[in-house]
């Protein structure tokens, strides 16, 4: 196996664990809960601030600058933010 396989391979399991244990409607939900930093985020979602900033690095190469899901925009340049459309 070539090593660019092996490492589509990591990366794909690296996804699905952060859409697993975080998923970008677990940041909707940390920001309706009021969380206002990476430390309150990764606190409400029961996972390491490092986690998160590891999740939210594999999104932006992902997703790129925001995505639009639901009713909300997530921002991941120049940081993290969620705005909610009304």
């Amino acid at each position: 196996m070539s090593v660019s396989w092996n490492r589509k391979q990591e990366r794909q399991a690296r996804l699905n664990g952060y859409q697993r244990m975080i998923g970008l409607m677990g940041i909707v939900k940390a920001y309706e809960a009021g969380c206002q930093n990476q430390y309150e985020i990764s606190e409400f979602l029961n996972v390491t601030e490092e986690y998160l900033l590891e999740c939210i690095e594999c999104y932006r190469d992902k997703y790129g600058i925001m995505i639009n899901i639901d009713n909300y925009t997530i921002y991941f340049i120049p940081n993290l933010a969620v705005m909610k459309m009304v």
